[in-house]
């Protein structure tokens, strides 16, 4: 029965490695082939609990990736079943996972170590009030406002991953996983980040790779006690152990370089300092508006962003024909909006259709209090 339970575990550890899409460059097959393979189940299988059409990506926190997590179970117990008398699939798996681990913490920490997770907030959520923001988006902004925070999570994540990459410190660094895993799962549920479901798996898995040795841990801090930990290979690695650790070098040389390939392809070192669209910014209007607009914001993932007095928002995605000096501007619900513009002196005036000029003028918003790197040592300087 524990063998049996054992290899449940593994199988589906492993399915979730294979299948379950996880944002690197590298690994976009994932998607394309967990698509083929299971779409047309997940859709099945989502029609006894949701009357309406949903989205199938398997992003995390999506009810696609919990009817994939479904399909994960159900194949495990079924392959348990079939394998009930296989010793190697869990120890296979234990090591697999601890080189997952390694791999999403490397990404995550080079994101962090680059700046491009805890990003520098965008004008149009530093203009919003504190108590208009949702928890999610207020979280991540104070995170982006720092930059040597994000480097030095980047540090400790890929330290981690170091540790996890040798043998003797294995150990150590599955500990720190777990710990580190633990707070982002805390994190994710408190401020309702939507990769819950994907930390927990990792710290499912952390736990698992660490196995057997969770009762040396119990031993040594409860019953105050030393014992040994058994690590024996087993029977594949023996077997092709000469092949091992060239194999290792290229799959470790594959992941970094296509961890790092992005950032070497943009020269983006520092997301902050990256480049932004033409336009993009914040613009404060210093004429009379009909629609009572106060700020026009320009995102850098192309949105065009309108509030009023009263802190109300509406979005358009806009592409800018420079040549003509047009903005074409069209939101959900497929309306159009074509405004001429004219950007000189910090001043941005827009045409509309029915010529009506909107006078914008672009404010600094990098200068605000948040985005100051300040620091005290003594209250006396506050």
């Amino acid at each position: 029965m524990k063998l049996r339970f054992q290899n449940f575990i593994s199988f589906y550890f492993l399915l979730f490695i294979v299948f379950f899409p996880v944002n690197i460059d590298s690994f976009d097959f994932q998607k394309s082939v967990s698509l083929f393979l299971f779409e047309d189940l997940t859709r099945f299988l989502g029609s006894f609990f949701l009357a309406k059409a949903f989205l199938i990506d398997f992003s995390s926190d999506s009810f696609s990736m919990l009817m994939l997590l479904f399909i994960f179970l159900i194949l495990s117990v079924i392959f348990s079943f079939l394998l009930n008398k296989s010793r190697r699939i869990f120890s296979f798996t234990q090591k697999v996972t601890v080189y997952y681990i390694a791999v999403v913490l490397l990404k995550y920490g080079v994101d962090k170590l680059f700046k491009t997770q805890f990003y520098l907030p965008e004008p149009n959520i530093l203009y919003t009030k504190f108590g208009n923001l949702d928890q999610d988006i207020l979280y991540w902004s104070v995170m982006g406002t720092s930059r040597s925070y994000s480097i030095l999570l980047g540090i400790i994540e890929i330290g981690i991953t170091l540790l996890l990459l040798f043998k003797k410190t294995r150990f150590v660094g599955l500990i720190l996983a777990f710990f580190t895993f633990t707070n982002i799962i805390i994190i994710n549920f408190c401020f309702d980040i939507s990769v819950k479901f994907f930390s927990t798996t990792l710290l499912l898995m952390t736990i698992f790779a660490i196995g057997n040795t969770w009762k040396a841990i119990y031993i040594f801090l409860i019953k105050k006690r030393m014992i040994s930990v058994e690590t024996s290979d087993f029977a594949f690695e023996k077997k092709f152990l000469p092949f091992l650790f060239p194999a290792k070098i290229l799959g470790l040389g594959f992941v970094l370089l296509q961890t790092f390939l992005p950032y070497f392809h943009n020269k983006n070192w520092n997301d902050d300092l990256a480049k932004r669209p033409f336009l993009h910014g914040s613009y404060e209007v210093i004429n009379n508006s009909k629609k009572n607009i106060k700020y026009v914001f320009f995102h850098r993932d192309n949105y065009l962003i309108f509030m009023d007095k009263q802190e109300h928002t509406w979005d358009y995605h806009y592409e800018i024909d420079t040549a003509k000096q047009k903005v074409s501007a069209r939101n959900n619900f497929e309306n159009t909006l074509i405004f001429e513009y004219k950007f000189e002196n910090n001043l941005l005036l827009f045409k509309n259709e029915h010529q009506e000029i909107l006078k914008l003028k672009k404010i600094d918003w990098k200068n605000m209090p948040a985005l100051q790197p300040k620091f005290h040592w003594f209250t006396e300087q506050l």
